[in-house]
């Protein structure tokens, strides 16, 4: 989903800490989920504000332990 979002201009954002919260079985009564079911990628999604920019990426370094 997250990179189909981003193949039409929307950004996303996994929202990990979110998931622990949305156990709960009264909020995801609350919610409308289906009984049985969990929550287990909640991402937020919009229309990023102006440019985004792509970090520079840093060539990892291995180290090999004998």
């Amino acid at each position: 989903m997250m990179l189909a979002a981003q193949s039409i201009g929307i950004g996303s954002c996994w929202i990990g800490a979110a998931q622990k919260a949305l156990m709960d079985e009264k909020l995801l009564k609350e919610l409308g989920a289906p009984e049985g079911y969990i929550i287990v990628a909640p991402l937020i999604l919009g229309y990023p504000k102006g440019e985004t920019e792509i970090p520079e990426r840093i060539k990892p370094e291995v180290v090999w332990v004998k």
